[in-house]
């Protein structure tokens, strides 16, 4: 896929499938079963403009606090897994602040959200992470895209209205 002359390869992986920072987790190293990212461009757990705790608890490094959230379920002989994380994460200012995308050495995607209760507020915070965002541009080492999430099913949004939106908000990110 090529967006704004950047190849992001063929498969692009879903959001959340390699955690925050392409980490992964313990179970994509298990010999024979864990997944292969091979190929694949990484795409960012999904994040919002201030923290949520969501359904899974997280460390210190932002992955999962347990082995086996009970808010994921996974079939590892069919290579199968649902969530219902509930966007958890520890807000976009403290992912930046990690510096870990910033160092990345391929092209990759953030993928961002808004939890906002109105459109002017959803607005609002989406021009707030786009600045955030845009404030380390400079220090980032490779290209990067921004995916929005604006149909995620832990939220209590409508998908239909906040799918309305999308215009609105790629001119902000534009």
């Amino acid at each position: 896929m090529q967006l704004r002359g950047i190849d992001f390869g063929n498969v692009l992986g879903a959001s959340g499938i390699q955690g925050f920072f392409g980490e992964g987790y313990w179970f994509h190293n298990i010999p024979l079963i864990g997944p292969r990212f091979n190929g694949m461009t990484f795409v960012a757990t999904t994040c919002t403009l201030e923290g949520r705790k969501g359904n899974m608890s997280l460390g210190k490094s932002f992955a999962p606090r347990e082995w086996f959230p009970p808010c994921v379920k996974m079939n590892f002989f069919k290579g199968s897994a649902v969530n219902s994380k509930g966007l958890s994460n520890p807000g976009i200012r403290s992912l930046l602040g990690r510096g870990l995308w910033q160092e990345m050495q391929k092209p990759f995607f953030i993928s961002i959200t808004s939890l906002a209760e109105n459109t002017k507020d959803r607005m609002g915070e989406f021009r707030i992470i786009r600045d955030a965002i845009g404030m380390n541009m400079p220090d980032f080492k490779s290209p990067f895209g921004i995916q929005l999430n604006l149909s995620c099913p832990n939220t209590s949004r409508d998908p239909v209205k906040m799918i309305a939106e999308s215009a609105s908000v790629l001119e902000i990110l534009g």
